[in-house]
């Protein structure tokens, strides 16, 4: 007799499960001093079994990692439920893409942009610019790199290749826009953006 209560109670609770549906009313990402915070709050009424954070910084090939879960029933059918998580090491100098798993059902992603100047290797001055731009970059071997800029359309716009860690491109032959300044050496590949205004 026992054993059929458990097993009605827990029909039951899967079917509660089942037939609610799991609503956020608020979902965010914030950095800060090198540590980003993810804010959520479930929905009154919103339940799920479980609950997934997931971190990535490349969402064309989809394959976040798990950073954090939170086991058990989560939400509440009477009242809003806040979370949040810090994420203590987020890859800098790039856009990092967070998302909650509510359950078995993702969330769509939040992002932000952590820039970490200890760990940076390059550096453009001015950005914006009209005009010359000066380009400095970790290079201490003098290893032979290409620079190169290209533009939204993915055009390459200037290559040189140079055996030195500077240069200046002098940017005004190119339109005004938001360009990909790579640099392209044997062992390490820099990015930057860098836009170019109007003269």
């Amino acid at each position: 007799m026992k054993q059929t209560l458990i097993f009605i109670q827990l029909f039951t609770v899967l079917l509660v499960f089942g037939q609610s549906r799991t609503q956020l009313s608020r979902f965010n990402v914030n950095e800060q001093s090198g540590k980003v915070t993810i804010n959520w709050t479930m929905a009154k009424g919103s339940t799920c079994f479980g609950i997934e954070v997931q971190h990535t910084t490349d969402t064309t090939n989809l394959n976040p990692r798990v950073i954090h879960e939170i086991g058990g029933v989560c939400g509440d059918q009477n009242f809003e439920v806040s979370y949040n998580h810090t994420h203590y090491e987020p890859a800098p100098n790039q856009t990092n893409y967070y998302r909650l798993v509510l359950g078995t059902t993702p969330t769509e992603y939040e992002s932000v942009y952590y820039q970490d100047f200890q760990k940076r290797k390059t550096y453009v001055s001015p950005n914006p610019s009209r005009g010359r731009v000066s380009i400095e970059f970790d290079n201490e071997k003098s290893k032979q790199v290409t620079v190169s800029l290209i533009n939204l359309k993915g055009q390459t716009v200037f290559e040189e290749m140079i055996n030195k860690n500077s240069i200046t491109i002098d940017t005004t032959p190119f339109s005004p826009g938001i360009y990909l300044l790579k640099i392209n050496g044997d062992d390490f590949t820099y990015n930057e953006r860098l836009v170019i205004s109007k003269g």
